[in-house]
């Protein structure tokens, strides 16, 4: 599998649409990015989005998709880095700089104006 990341590329995050992540007037909140772990997410990978998007959404068990490109991880001055899982070679985290881990409040709202939702079946 490719270990660079291309801009264009996208990014997935699982959600579930209830408590901090919806706001009071139904769009979703930025605290959608904001993990103390590291922001989980999978890459495209070469592979169809859909499909991808469909297995991330099994495996965490939901159909909500949160995607935002490396791009838009750029824009938002957040570091992309590929963590392989024994059971997911797509598996990547965003952090906040290649030193630490947790975006800030900042980046969380960067990346939550640039995202694109899905929901899969």
């Amino acid at each position: 599998m490719q270990t660079d990341f291309d801009d264009t590329e996208s990014l997935y995050r699982a959600f579930k649409p209830q408590g901090i992540y919806v706001k009071e007037d139904g769009s979703f909140s930025s605290a959608i990015f904001k993990d103390s772990h590291g922001t989980s997410v999978d890459r495209l990978g070469g592979r169809d989005e859909m499909e991808a998007a469909r297995i991330l959404a099994t495996r965490r068990e939901t159909k909500n998709i949160a995607a935002v490109t490396v791009g838009d991880c750029r824009s938002a001055e957040t570091h992309v880095k590929q963590l392989p899982e024994d059971d997911n070679d797509y598996h990547c985290e965003i952090h906040k700089s290649p030193e630490e881990i947790v975006l800030s409040k900042k980046q969380c709202k960067k990346l939550i104006k640039c995202a694109r939702f899905l929901e899969v079946e």
